[in-house]
């Protein structure tokens, strides 16, 4: 019966040296600052577009309420007689 210690100790031993031996990642500048300048680009485009549909809905709850009163002064007339119908 075989153990299979060894074999993991020569697995961990080889992974190690390649991870150590290895280059580094030098070679690719950093590129943090494009990066955040396109984010912050898009959190303020973000920002704006959340802005202008605030103020879409502030206008469209202001032309509901026109119009609900409207409806409802429609209906008092219209209950009192006064639908415009022609009678002959």
């Amino acid at each position: 019966m075989k153990t299979w210690l060894p074999y993991f100790g020569a697995v961990v031993v080889g992974l190690t040296l390649a991870t150590a031996l290895s280059p580094a990642q030098t070679s690719a500048p950093p590129q943090t600052p494009p990066v955040v300048a396109t984010v912050t680009a898009l959190a303020a485009a973000i920002q704006a577009q959340q802005a202008q549909i605030a103020a879409n809905q502030a206008l469209m709850s202001t032309k509901m309420t026109e119009l609900a009163e409207n409806v409802r002064q429609a209906r008092i007339f219209a209950r009192r007689g006064g639908g415009g119908g022609a009678t002959q």
